[in-house]
């Protein structure tokens, strides 16, 4: 889209669906929440879907300004969406650096004060059992937070939940969901930011409610829910770690200094016991003060500058000690010192919230529901102004190095400048004996020197011989493109790469995402003879892709592609057809087929050969290969096990207990099919809802089969995939043949391909849905 507000509006509706159509989503959004617990839910979404593994986020002004942070040039903000129509933009801390080069450290749990923390909890929340764990006091204190203000929310739930499937269910149902959901993400979300393996007290199951939370009002009202209730947990348990990190702080203060008066009398009882045993005077300066006290006040004021505490704090009293402690030490998710103001980018401050209210009152219920509606529907036009970076940012760090300079004693400036000097002569050391080296190694000949390039070029060319091709991110075609399937299946049939189609369509999303006249860019192919051979010389779409096909099935028969799992092949051919087929040929004679590495190194070679700047795409296979996603082509070929992603860990039935179950099958087979998520995570009579609710754009409930469809057995209880349907014969894939739990190995060997006609296929079910392709 043109409009950035317009495509950041589409992000968020997409990411509200996308987070409640599992629990494994779920529980992804929970651990960036986590962090940050303090902007709303809506900045919340939009930090997962852009910058999922944030830590702190805050404005440009906030980094700046109160922060004393620069935005490193070539960040990218995260846009974040506002009420009136606009966008802004935040940073997160990885995007930031210090002028001084000074950590700015999160708070945090440290486990070694696991005690404190949960004596605060028992005080505050219990009473409680007394031999609890920190991840169990979490929990009960979750539980006690969500039972003293679920109440509104609960309220508010029942006002909106139209059409979902919460409005089948009886209030008390709708009440027990929402009250186990919130306790299990709030201390899902604590325990988390604590550094604390949530896993060990929480699984999938314990958000298996999440999938009721189907429209956009009810994921909404339980995202607000858990939001607010979350921050009073987090608020707690951060300013128990403040309040240990300054008594730590001081404590550690204090054993510095007894440390430092302890070496002092040490050194001065070693000059009298020098003095008495040798008869040597102890040397004084015109004050009266001896040299090695100097000494000794020298290594006082150095030791703060060149070596500071953990917490990156100063040694120059307790006031200062403070200030630092708010700006660096304290800041949560948001990255605010703790103060009571609030500003504009929902930077908000700390505060304690009693625990026997409500949380939001009504006007605020009513205020949140105005902007959730106010955002969905307020699709107008706004031009964003581009990030500002101001010269003078240059100017005020001179001044602020200076005033600090000015502030120095001049024994301090003393030190400063001796230590300047020493470091300018160990430079100067350094730069001449390197050039020594050099002339010594030059002493030696060419033969050395051209050893050493060979090996540094074959340490640089291995680190970039990873030849993976297809990754876990996968990108849809454009709407030109899927226009044209018809015409691309219809020359794919005519030059033998009828497998290939996906692959085709891959090709022309990289080339011209479907525009223009000539989408497959093959003007400069051989085959074109009828216009001229110049980039984007054919002027007739389908010409284009009969000459595009007819060149990359050129290529595929050259590199050997012998089916649609040969990925080495199917990457030589690629890259032939982005570079011209001659690569095909030098790749094989050189280093055996393709590789990223030599993709590159023929690039370079063309590059100066040619005189060109540029020469292909070194990368064009793994940019077509995001179009394709994984498990094309082919819907009767047998499943392959050593696709981890099908089968292994993202699989949410891939653990021991569930290997070889129908579910465990079906959801890697669609996997490898399609090539992400289907979504269902529950009993196979349910998978064919569920993988609907969870993809309503491609998938839809139908009492006939198609190919690629899922198809669920409400009477048995079970659930595979459709790979064959003529109109009277359904072929089908499916697991758990058993009837029983397998080990992986087992797993791999118990399913089959079978063929039913339709009537036996129902009967043996006992009554069957398919959730078929919408297309």
């Amino acid at each position: 889209m043109n409009n950035k507000y317009e495509y950041t509006h589409e992000l968020w509706s997409n990411q509200i669906e996308s987070i409640s159509s599992s629990p494994q989503h779920w529980m992804s959004f929970l651990k960036t929440s986590s962090w940050m617990y303090k902007f709303s839910f809506d900045d919340q979404l939009l930090i997962y879907a852009q910058r999922p593994d944030a830590r702190a986020c805050a404005s440009y002004e906030t980094w700046n300004e109160k922060l004393h942070r620069w935005i490193k040039r070539g960040s990218k903000g995260i846009a974040l969406l506002n009420e009136n129509g606009t966008l802004r933009y935040v940073f997160d801390i990885s995007d930031t650096r210090s002028p001084e080069n000074k950590p700015l450290h999160l708070w945090s749990v440290d486990m070694t004060n696991e005690t404190e923390f949960i004596e605060m909890i028992v005080d505050k929340y219990g009473p409680f059992e007394s031999t609890l764990d920190y991840g169990q006091a979490v929990i009960l204190m979750s539980k006690t937070i969500v039972e003293d203000n679920y109440q509104d929310y609960f309220s508010s739930l029942k006002k909106f939940n139209q059409e979902s499937i919460l409005s089948e269910l009886e209030d008390h149902e709708i009440e027990g969901k929402l009250k186990d959901l919130l306790t299990n993400s709030m201390a899902y979300q604590i325990l988390h930011r604590s550094g604390v393996d949530q896993d060990n007290y929480f699984t999938e199951d314990d958000f298996y409610a999440i999938r009721d939370f189907d429209t956009l009002d009810t994921i909404s009202q339980l995202g607000i829910a858990s939001r607010d209730l979350c921050e009073i947990g987090m608020t707690d348990i951060s300013l128990k770690s403040r309040e240990i990190m300054i008594r730590t702080f001081e404590e550690n203060k204090k054993t510095r200094q007894n440390k430092s008066e302890e070496q002092e009398r040490s050194v001065s009882n070693e000059n009298n016991s020098i003095q008495s045993s040798w008869g040597f005077p102890i040397s004084r300066s015109e004050t009266g003060t001896t040299s090695v006290q100097q000494s000794l006040r020298k290594v006082e004021i150095q030791l703060p500058q060149d070596k500071p505490s953990r917490s990156s704090v100063s040694l120059e009293g307790k006031e200062r000690t403070q200030q630092s402690l708010e700006r660096k030490d304290v800041l949560s998710s948001n990255e605010q010192p703790l103060s009571t103001s609030t500003n504009k980018d929902n930077v908000v401050s700390v505060q304690r919230k009693p625990i026997k209210q409500s949380v939001i009152k009504r006007e605020t219920q009513v205020n949140s529901q105005k902007k959730l509606h106010s955002i969905r529907n307020g699709l107008t036009s706004h031009r964003n102004e581009s990030i500002k970076f101001p010269s003078e940012k240059l100017s005020r760090i001179r001044l602020l190095f200076k005033k600090k300079l000015n502030n120095q004693t001049l024994h301090s400036t003393k030190t400063i400048r001796s230590k300047v000097t020493s470091d300018l002569k160990a430079s100067f050391q350094f730069i001449k004996k390197t050039v020594l080296s050099i002339n010594r190694l030059l002493s030696l000949g060419t033969a050395l020197i051209l050893l050493l390039v060979i090996t540094l070029f074959i340490g640089v060319f291995a680190a970039l011989s990873d030849n993976s091709t297809v990754g876990s991110i996968y990108e849809p075609l454009s709407p030109e493109v899927i226009a044209y399937q018809e015409t691309i299946e219809k020359y794919a049939k005519q030059y033998e790469m009828e497998d290939y189609v996906p692959i085709i369509s891959a090709v022309m999303m990289q080339e011209s995402g479907g525009k223009g006249t000539d989408p497959m860019q093959a003007s400069e192919c051989p085959y074109n003879t009828k216009y001229p051979q110049k980039p984007n010389g054919i002027e007739e779409p389908e010409y284009s892709i009969e000459v595009g096909i007819h060149y990359l099935s050129d290529c595929f028969k050259q590199a050997g592609v012998k089916d649609i799992f040969d990925n080495d092949h199917i990457s030589l051919a690629l890259q032939g057809y982005n570079y011209g087929n001659g690569y095909i040929q030098w790749a094989i004679t050189n280093f055996g087929g393709y590789s990223k590495a030599n993709a590159k190194v023929f690039s370079d070679q063309k590059k100066a050969e040619l005189g060109w700047d540029t020469y292909g795409d070194p990368y064009y296979v793994e940019h077509v290969m995001r179009y394709v996603g994984l498990g094309f082509g082919n819907y009767r070929e047998q499943p392959n096990f050593n696709n981890t992603d099908a089968w292994g860990s993202n699989n949410p039935y891939s653990r021991v207990g569930l290997y070889g179950q129908c579910t465990w099958f079906a959801w890697g087979r669609f996997y490898e099919i399609h090539g992400y998520s289907p979504g269902f995570t529950g009993n196979g009579w349910d998978c064919a809802k569920q993988l609907v609710r969870a993809h309503s754009d491609k998938f839809k409930l139908s009492k006939s089969p198609a190919v690629g469809a899922i198809f669920s057995c409400i009477g048995r209880n079970h659930v595979g995939i459709v790979i064959g349907w003529d109109g009277t014969n359904i072929t089908i894939q499916e697991g758990n043949l058993d009837g029983k739990t397998n080990s992986f190995a087992e797993a791999k060997k118990d399913w089959h391909t079978v063929t039913y006609t339709l009537s036996q296929f129902i009967s043996i079910c006992h009554g069957v849905e398919f959730a078929i392709p919408a297309n």
